[in-house]
């Protein structure tokens, strides 16, 4: 779909990718600037480009840090980012300073801060406020779906169940990204570990049978694609052609196998390529 310098050559295809390109790795920032501008590619071209939510970017987006790659600031760094540091310690000093000599009396200033500091590396407001609903990774974000169907197929980072099958597309659409606006981290849906970003029944084979042909014919989706579950050996379809299951760990933070699925109408055609060494 791309050519050799990244840009766009898919045509009138359509590209989906599966949510999780944040987290575990650095260099979260570079690959959101590729889907950005290949989605204004490909939509020149009659194509389209949908980067769906998962839920860990619905994590980062409500301040869960949690699984930051601490070399994902990096790329957030501008010569005022210790100016801005500065005038953040300024605002919270006096409450920094009494909590830590709550703890140890007497700390001097100098060594309080170098500790508050450590917590808070260069870049790193810059990258909390990106993904600031009015930030340029939060407006990118809020633009995307957690759910879109496609030719009959059903793109959801974790899966869909039924009972949440029934709201409806276009209503878990809604909800979902008022849920991360809001920067709710308890959001019922966001956080639902059966809900469509937590989803793993499906992938793990513990779902009830018949659930899955329930949410297909309530959403009217002939087969789900999943992703959140990696399974490091590669792509696994479902023998009746209902299930795939698209996370085989590319990334290098898992070392699983780089893959990529081709659906022509019913055919669905697993592709792997080789890993290139590190840089």
């Amino acid at each position: 779909l791309i050519d050799a310098k990244g840009h766009w050559r898919g045509g009138t295809s359509v590209l989906v990718q599966t949510g999780d390109v944040v987290d575990r790795a650095p260099d979260s920032l570079p690959i959101i600037d590729d889907l950005i501008r290949l989605h204004g590619e490909a939509k020149h071209a009659g194509g389209q480009v949908i980067a769906l939510i998962g839920n860990h970017e619905a994590m980062v987006a409500t301040g869960d840090l949690r699984y930051v790659d601490p070399g994902e600031r990096r790329h957030f760094v501008t010569p005022n980012s210790a100016a801005l540091r500065d005038r953040a310690f300024a605002s919270v000093q006096d409450a920094v300073a009494a909590a830590a000599r709550a703890k140890v009396p007497g700390q001097p200033i100098a060594a309080i801060r170098v500790a508050w500091e450590a917590t808070l590396p260069l870049g790193q407001i810059e990258y909390q406020m990106a993904w600031r609903p009015d930030g340029r990774l939060g407006h990118w974000l809020l633009g995307n779906k957690a759910l879109a169907i496609v030719d009959g197929n059903l793109f959801v980072h974790g899966g869909l169940a039924p009972t949440y099958a029934a709201t409806g597309i276009e209503a878990l659409n809604r909800e979902i990204v008022a849920e991360i606006r809001a920067g709710r981290p308890d959001g019922v849906l966001i956080e639902d570990q059966n809900g469509p970003l937590w989803n793993r029944a499906y992938a793990r084979g513990t779902a009830p049978a018949g659930n899955l042909e329930k949410a297909l014919a309530a959403v009217g989706a002939k087969r789900m694609v999943i992703a959140h579950t990696p399974d490091l050996k590669g792509i696994v379809l479902s023998p009746d052609g209902k299930l795939a299951r698209i996370d085989s760990g590319i990334s290098r933070a898992y070392g699983g196998t780089l893959s990529w699925l081709e659906i022509h109408g019913d055919q669905l055609t697993p592709h792997t390529v080789r890993r290139p060494p590190a840089k």
